[in-house]
Order: C-alpha cells, then sequence, then structure tokens
C-alpha cells in the first residue's frame, strides 16, 4: 500500500472515530464536528500543485476544504488580518517562518506543532524531516509549521566554457571569482557572472557567503557586521557581481539571472535551486552544457541558505485536530513524492534517495541539482536574513548597502558600518 494511501486512510478512520465518538471529539455543535476547514495558501507551484489533490483529502477524511490562494503580499496581509484579529474563521495557513514569522511569533499568533509532529502516525514518518529542516521552522523554540519544500542558492554553470578556456570547477569563494572573471576577459566580455544585485533579493544569496566565512548575522543580539570578515564577505560578494558581471546587475534579482544563463550569456550564475527549470528545461539553449553544485565552503566551512515555505496553524483555530489532520496529509512522504513530479522539492531526506523520485532526473545538470539540494535539506541554515521583525526593512538595508559598494559609491567598510548600524535597532526589536 502506498504512503498517501496509508496516510489517507489513517486520517479518514480519524476523522470517522472523532464522528462516532462525540464524547471525546466533542458533543454535538463543536467547532470541530463542523466538518469545514478554512486554509490559505500563496499562489506558489507547491499550492498549485496541491490544490489538484484536495478534493482526495476531502472524499478520504468528509471534510470540506474552503481552500484560497493568492499572491505572496496578498495572502500574507489577509493571513496577519486573520490572526492578529483573533479570529477563529482561519485554519490553516502558509508561512515563512526566515520572513513574517518574525513578527508573527512575537505576537504570539501561532500554535506550536511540536505535540501533534510527536504524536503523528507512523505512516507520516516524522524523521523524515531532518534537524536543519525543522530548525529552520521553529522561532524562540517554538515549531511554527511544517515543511512543504525546500530551496536554496546553488552554482548553475556552463562545463563547456570552462573546457573551452582551460578553467577548473572552482572549489571556493575565491576561485569561483577568479573563473566568471577569466571566462569573461577571455571571451571579451561576452559570458557573464550573474547573482543577485536587486536590493531587497540581495541577501538570499549574500547570506551564503557571509556564512561560509564563519559568520552569523547577529552574535550575542547584536549585528556581526563590525566583525573585519563582514566587510570581507562584502567584498567577496561585491567581486561575483561586478568583477564579470552583467550591466545593470543592481536590477537583477532571479528572473533575470535565469533569463541570462538560458540564453547562453551567463558562464555561471549563483541563485536559487528553483531555478532549474528555468535553465535547463525545453525553452533553454545552454540546458545540455549547464553543470550544478552548491556555493563552494570557505574558511567557516559549508552553511547553505535554507529557505522553505510551511504549514501553519493558527492559535485561534476552533478546529486544530482537523487541521493537523490537512497538515499531515499535505506534507506526508507520498504527497511530498506526488508534488515532486510536478517540479516541487521535497524537504524530506528520504525521498531524495527514493528511486521513482531520482527517476524525474536523468539529466546530467538535474543529477547534480539533487546533490546540491540534498546538501541544503541536510546542513543548510534557515537564517535567510537577520532576526529582525521588520524582514523588508532589514533585507533591502544590506541590499542597499551592497549596490552602494557595487557602483562605486562607497567602500566594503563603509557599507558593514552602515549595515552594523542600522542593524542594531531593527535586531534589537526582533528580540
Amino acid at each position: 500500500m502506498s504512503h498517501r494511501v496509508r496516510a489517507l486512510r489513517t486520517v479518514g478512520a480519524a476523522v470517522a472515530t472523532c464522528a462516532l465518538l462525540a464524547t471525546a471529539c466533542g458533543s454535538g455543535g463543536s467547532a470541530e464536528d463542523a466538518k469545514e476547514l478554512n486554509v490559505v495558501l500563496v499562489n506558489t507551484p507547491w499550492a498549485r500543485a496541491l490544490s489538484e489533490h484536495v478534493p482526495e483529502f476531502e472524499k478520504e477524511t468528509g471534510l470540506k476544504v474552503n481552500l484560497q490562494q493568492y499572491a505572496q503580499e496578498q495572502a500574507r496581509d489577509k493571513t496577519f488580518v486573520s490572526l492578529s484579529s483573533q479570529s477563529s474563521d482561519l485554519d490553516v495557513f502558509n508561512v515563512l517562518p526566515s520572513n513574517e514569522g518574525f513578527k508573527w511569533r512575537a505576537a504570539n499568533l501561532f500554535e506550536d506543532l511540536d505535540d501533534d509532529l510527536k504524536k503523528s502516525s507512523d505512516d507520516y514518518e516524522a524523521d523524515g524531516f531532518t534537524k536543519s529542516m525543522l530548525d529552520a521552522s521553529r522561532l524562540d523554540g517554538q515549531l511554527v509549521g511544517i515543511p512543504v519544500n525546500v530551496e536554496g542558492p546553488v552554482v548553475f554553470y556552463r562545463k563547456d566554457l570552462l573546457k573551452k578556456y582551460d578553467v577548473e570547477v572552482p572549489t571556493s569563494i575565491d576561485e569561483l571569482i577568479a573563473a566568471g572573471k577569466t571566462v569573461h576577459d577571455k571571451s571579451g566580455g561576452k559570458y557573464v557572472t550573474a547573482t543577485r544585485g536587486l536590493s531587497p533579493t540581495v541577501a538570499y544569496t549574500f547570506g551564503n557567503v557571509l556564512h561560509n566565512l564563519g559568520l552569523e548575522w547577529t552574535e550575542g543580539g547584536k549585528p556581526s557586521f563590525d566583525d573585519p570578515k563582514a566587510v570581507e564577505a562584502v567584498e567577496k560578494y561585491v567581486a561575483l557581481a561586478s568583477d564579470a558581471g552583467p550591466k545593470g546587475v543592481v536590477n537583477n534579482g532571479p528572473v533575470q539571472n535565469a533569463g541570462l544563463m538560458a540564453s547562453g550569456k551567463a558562464a555561471f550564475m549563483i541563485d536559487s535551486s528553483n531555478e532549474l527549470d528555468s535553465v535547463v528545461g525545453s525553452e533553454s539553449k545552454v540546458g545540455d552544457k549547464l553543470g550544478v553544485m552548491p556555493i563552494p565552503a570557505g574558511p567557516g566551512g559549508s552553511h547553505p541558505t535554507l529557505l522553505s515555505w510551511n504549514l501553519g496553524m493558527s492559535k485561534f483555530s476552533q478546529k486544530k485536530g482537523n487541521a493537523w489532520k490537512f497538515i499531515e496529509w499535505a506534507t506526508s512522504p507520498e504527497m511530498m513524492l506526488t508534488l515532486a513530479k510536478d517540479g516541487v522539492a521535497p524537504p524530506r531526506t528520504d525521498l531524495w534517495e527514493d528511486k521513482s523520485f531520482l527517476d524525474l532526473h536523468q539529466k546530467p545538470a538535474e543529477k547534480e541539482w539533487v546533490e546540491s539540494v540534498k546538501e541544503i535539506v541536510e546542513t543548510g541554515t534557515g537564517e535567510v536574513g537577520p532576526p529582525a521583525r521588520d524582514q523588508d526593512k532589514a533585507r533591502r538595508l544590506i541590499g542597499d548597502q551592497i549596490d552602494s559598494v557595487i557602483l562605486g559609491k562607497s567602500t566594503p567598510e563603509q557599507a558593514a558600518t552602515e549595515i552594523q548600524e542600522g542593524l542594531t535597532p531593527l535586531v534589537a526589536e526582533g528580540e
């Protein structure tokens, strides 16, 4: 029997038992007996893929799922309004613990899911989530959500160009910078290194460089940008972005970077693992020429940035038992394997060894992508940005200062000082 069928039957049996044993699961008229759930999801590939299977959950459990999907900001606003008003009209929702999670946790809006995870069914295989994945879903020790996908920055690179220009595959940040510059110079500027320069998005890729040099965003409750290694991190990131970077790099995010790589204009691209299909798929001019690897380790080791959407539960839901049944079903091993067929990278390590999952990734670049994302799942850090409640302000501050160095308006030392001073009050608010 498949994982998903077992999980659905387990959920269905639990709901049926509650219906028969009203004294144990609430007597007539309770919110749990309403058999409806209100779920708000962000319109992501994961949510779109999952929504096609929701009727299966409804059929097996007898629960009606009122599912709403919105663009990220709209979903975030709608969810926050419901949570902050302590309304019981929301049960399950998408959340990024590394972003809005800081603000929502400070306001005590999450249901802690630790007990639910511990009591989950054997078929759920809770130990399939690594410590790194669950740590990324914890804030102040509270498990605010269950991961539904995984991504992080990786390096996409042109194997043919490295061979043509006699360049070894980089094994360090310095080698990556040098390799990009060599290909750029020897090709007369034809091929660039593409990484993020668009201010609000820079922290996502810059954080990997910072962590691999041995620094956290904060140390002892204070920003770490007064450490000389932070200046070095800024220097190295600016070198990646500008030594062989494209014109207008400060305007580039993942869409622009993927466009440069897929069109054959980039030798290296440092961006999200989610861009695999964009650069390897049928629309790419160079998909059969690409390699994929983790961002190289530094003196501080390898600490890849790990980003994962989560499913959280409202602290004010009156249907928490049924809400957990939905979360358990949506994040079960079998459902995650099913969604992997739609390109969703699962946050469960065991699935990355599953033959049916590996069969989906047979191109050389896809196989290397699997190994790269496995490293993110196993060793990644969920600190996508500094631990500040106002993530937008904190990340934009970092991006603005790094951009000022790229544009020649300030030095790495000046940028680090400005970041240190600007982050100090924001980090204090996040405590």
